[in-house]
């Protein structure tokens, strides 16, 4: 049994714990945010910048591509979170993995997989977007989802039956009810990651689709246009922040203080709920491996590339920002979640600090770095410690529930 909080003996290390990851996320992520915000200037200048016709056009696409990208990405993805979530079979494991996949790879990466996979005459098209989308962040939904949907009792619905509601009544009235919070939950983030999608965007959109995100880049760095990519960054940041307030309101328990859930799941043993099963199983499977095999295949013959002295350089330093983001964002996440398990009610909001990053995207963090830390002795701009620490920011919060969840079923067991 685990110790009670109020008498755990490393409850005293909970503030010093928290004392790091704290100040890290003020001073590279909100410090950023408010020098961005100081710069917009008036009212006036945030008028002027919606009536260009580009930003509204830009605004528009962002809005239906996210929202559209979010309700593909339900419909793909429920089936296989039913498989994995209530059903245990050998492999499961396997495939659970394998939907993990898509949502650790870098955007760009998964980008060109499409376009060597899709026809072309969908390149450059919103289809390709929205597709890449609902691949990118299928794990989203497995993993929300699927977590709430293991500990329901599969003895409800039938229970339900024998009291005369019909299969469809009773995963209605019972199993939807039961998931509507996570699914809401998973969609809204979904939506949020495809809003603020940029590799994507750029490598299947083309020149002609623009989102408020490769927007920003356009004017910060292509044109010129410092005062309207501020506009544009703060604006996408309020946006953001009230969908993350909408999705964690009612959200009472931190990640990672879950408790001790049972998970209820049954064997396969009836032949039409092993093909059932399978078919799901094999057409998540193909959809899942399908644009690597198109990549690896349009691939043959260019391998050599990887003996030229540019590629070893660019190894070189890919390497050394993943080492360097790893550190950071496992240290920090661990302080982080250590101080939100072992502390009181008050620490537990250290984990809403952390997640902070998650609502601001990565183009406005890039932005925020190049305009605060542009001076000595804070000149970043040419160090290369910038981009691994503007990637911790988004690591750390994934971290610190890793760690947090793995921690809290340590102390139950």
């Amino acid at each position: 049994m685990s110790t009670p909080e109020a008498a755990h003996p490393y409850r005293r290390w909970a503030g010093p714990l928290a004392v790091t990851p704290t100040v890290f996320v003020v001073v590279f992520a909100i410090l950023p945010t408010v020098v961005i915000a100081r710069r917009v200037g008036s009212i006036g200048a945030v008028s002027k910048i919606l009536a260009n016709p580009s930003v509204r056009e830009a605004l528009w696409f962002s809005l239906w591509q996210s929202l559209l990208s979010a309700i593909v990405c339900l419909a793909l993805s429920l089936p296989i979170t039913w498989v994995l979530s209530r059903f245990e079979f050998r492999g499961r494991k396997l495939v659970r993995a394998l939907v993990t996949i898509p949502f650790l790879l870098p955007t760009v990466v998964v980008g060109v997989a499409f376009l060597a996979m899709l026809p072309d005459r969908l390149d450059y098209t919103p289809i390709a977007i929205i597709l890449a989308h609902a691949y990118f962040n299928v794990a989203v939904i497995v993993r929300v989802v699927g977590a709430r949907w293991e500990s329901i009792s599969t003895n409800l619905v039938p229970a339900a039956q024998t009291l005369g509601a019909s299969p469809l009544q009773a995963s209605t009235t019972i199993t939807l009810a039961i998931l509507r919070r996570s699914i809401l939950t998973a969609t809204s983030l979904v939506a949020v990651f495809s809003f603020t999608s940029f590799g994507v965007v750029r490598m299947l959109g083309g020149p002609s689709r623009s989102t408020i995100e490769t927007e920003i880049y356009s004017r910060a760095v292509l044109i010129g246009d410092l005062d309207g990519a501020v506009v544009l960054a703060v604006l996408q940041v309020i946006f953001l922040i009230a969908v993350g307030i909408i999705v964690l309101r009612g959200e009472s328990v931190a990640p990672g203080r879950t408790g001790h859930v049972v998970v209820d799941r049954r064997t396969l043993r009836a032949p039409r709920q092993r093909m059932i099963v399978g078919a799901i199983v094999a057409v998540t499977a193909t959809w899942t491996v399908a644009p690597w095999w198109a990549a690896v295949s349009r691939s043959i013959g260019g391998w050599g590339f990887i003996g030229e002295p540019a590629f070893r350089s660019a190894l070189s330093v890919s390497l050394r920002t993943a080492l360097a983001c790893a550190v950071f964002a496992g240290v920090l996440g661990t302080c982080s979640a250590l101080a939100t398990n072992y502390g009181g009610a008050w620490l537990r909001l250290i984990s809403r600090l952390t997640a902070l990053p998650l609502t601001i995207s990565a183009v406005v963090i890039g932005f925020g770095f190049l305009i605060t830390f542009d001076q000595a002795p804070f000149d970043l701009r040419s160090s290369w410690i910038i981009t691994p620490l503007a990637h911790s920011l988004i690591a750390i919060p994934l971290a610190t529930i890793v760690v947090s969840q793995a921690h809290e079923q340590f102390r139950v067991t």
